[in-house]
Parts: structure tokens; C-alpha cells; sequence
């Protein structure tokens, strides 16, 4: 994946384990509450230390729109289009109940 390939991912700040790393991390002022982990990747979902094993059952992390497109390739599949993603995101469900 990417983050693999770079070394570094961006985490949601309220999933880091420890306050230090926050205070340490480096932070984009446009998106305050995602801060930079190194070595931070879809096996090591907030960085080392960390598992993914909890979490079997939910949509994967940190892979890229490129990561997903060359997976897809790789399957003979395609990505969702903007259409298609909004159907299954909204699950049939249209307007206000």
C-alpha cells in the first residue's frame, strides 16, 4: 500500500493510544483532528504496537484510492462509480424518513 510504501499514514487523533504522540505529531492545520503516525498502515492501524485484529469486521484503513484502484486491476474488477457508491453508502435509503 501506500502508507507501507512511504512510512507513514494519517490517524484520527482520538484513536492514538498514548497522549504523547499526539503532542509529538505532526498536524495539518486543515485537518486538526488527523495527525501524521509513522509507520502507521492497514496491519498497524494507529502504528506500531497496534493490531488490526479487532477489527476483522470492519472496512479496511489506511489504502489509498490508488492502492484500491491497482487491487481491482489485480481481481478484474472496478471501483464503485460516484452512482454506484452513493447507492450502497445510502442502502436504499433516499431523502428524509
Amino acid at each position: 500500500t501506500e502508507a507501507e510504501k512511504y512510512g507513514w499514514s494519517f490517524v484520527l487523533s482520538s484513536f492514538l493510544p498514548n497522549a504523547e504522540e499526539l503532542e509529538e505529531a505532526e498536524v495539518d492545520p486543515e485537518a486538526e483532528d488527523w495527525v501524521a503516525v509513522d509507520k502507521a498502515y492497514w496491519r498497524n492501524p494507529e502504528g506500531p504496537g497496534t493490531s488490526y485484529k479487532y477489527r476483522e469486521n470492519h472496512p479496511v484503513t489506511h489504502v489509498s484510492h490508488r492502492d484500491a484502484a491497482e487491487y481491482c486491476k489485480w481481481v478484474g474488477k472496478r471501483l464503485p462509480g460516484e452512482r454506484e457508491w452513493e447507492a450502497a453508502a445510502r442502502a436504499g435509503h433516499y431523502g428524509p424518513q
